[in-house]
């Protein structure tokens, strides 16, 4: 049986790989320099801005992912937990 980890990657593959067909640069998982917990990934389209964490079957945020959930959205931009492919779904739409 493939592990937490794999099937998170797997989920975040299979998203990233929709989005480009629908149009939507996406970043990898950028670096700062205020340590971990930077989304997985950010994408853009049409003036538009969205940052990802992807997790899978019930994961949750570290305090460092937490803390940068709340800087993106207190700053008015689009922040999402995806655990299933429907979720991403809606937000790529």
């Amino acid at each position: 049986m493939k592990n937490k980890s794999t099937n998170e990657k797997a989920l975040e593959n299979f998203c990233i790989s929709l989005a480009r067909k629908d149009g939507w640069v996406v970043f990898p998982k950028f670096e700062t320099k205020a340590g971990t917990g930077a989304p997985d990934r950010h994408m853009i389209k049409n003036g538009r801005t969205v940052y990802v964490e992807f997790k899978f079957n019930g994961g949750v945020l570290s305090p460092q992912q937490e803390h940068f959930k709340n800087l993106i959205l207190d700053a008015g931009m689009e922040w999402y937990l995806i655990d299933e492919v429907e979720k991403f779904k809606e937000v790529i739409k």
